[in-house]
């Protein structure tokens, strides 16, 4: 009995205990760090293509305000008993023209054309989409900007311009059938951009 006593009381060996206690620590941090270190890795790559989206988002921003934001163009029309308004001409061919014509149609037109198809360009191998939503309300012209693509999170990006317009009308012309003819000068003012959907 007294033989178990002193075994129990005994020091020798307790450093391979304390040994195998920190070996049991370091592997643990070890762990933490390499899982935390991965982690990391795989939100920079996505934080990476977030950016790409971005200043692909941004980049069509700026186009889109070269074109419009004070710039004008100057609309024919024809204005019919029923004061239903069709354009006939209009002196740019544009993108400032397309939305000159259209808010003199109907300043509450629910699709407005922007872009004729998607615009695509390629980082680091990688392609990238920017399709533009376009619509009026109340007159002003509400444009979505939207950048998908990835390769590692096909996220979306989503800009949202407004602009607001000056209508110049001159004195509408008489014409056969009831029927009058009129030109509307168009200004356009950027009133406002902002993020609308992160691109995760």
């Amino acid at each position: 009995m007294s033989a178990i006593k002193k075994k129990l009381k005994s020091k020798r060996g307790a450093s391979i205990t304390f040994a195998l206690l920190l070996f049991l620590v370091c592997a643990v941090a070890s762990s933490v760090v390499i899982v935390a270190a991965s982690t990391a890795g795989g939100r920079l790559s996505t934080v990476k293509e977030m950016d790409q989206r971005y200043f692909a988002a941004t980049a069509f921003a700026r186009t889109l305000n070269d074109r419009l934001d004070g710039k004008s163009a100057t609309v024919t029309y024809q204005k019919d008993e029923e004061d239903i308004i069709t354009p006939t001409n209009v002196d740019d061919i544009g993108i400032l023209g397309t939305v000159s014509k259209a808010l003199i149609q109907d300043p509450n037109m629910a699709s407005v054309t922007i872009l004729a198809e998607d615009m695509t360009k390629t980082v680091d191998q990688v392609e990238y989409t920017c399709s533009v939503a376009g619509k009026l309300e109340k007159g002003l012209l509400v444009c979505d900007i939207a950048v998908t693509g990835g390769r590692i999170n096909n996220g979306t990006y989503t800009l949202r311009a407004i602009y607001a317009p000056t209508v110049m009308k001159e004195v509408e012309i008489q014409g056969t059938g009831g029927t009058k003819t009129g030109k509307a000068n168009v200004t356009w003012k950027k009133s406002s951009i902002k993020k609308i959907s992160g691109g995760g």
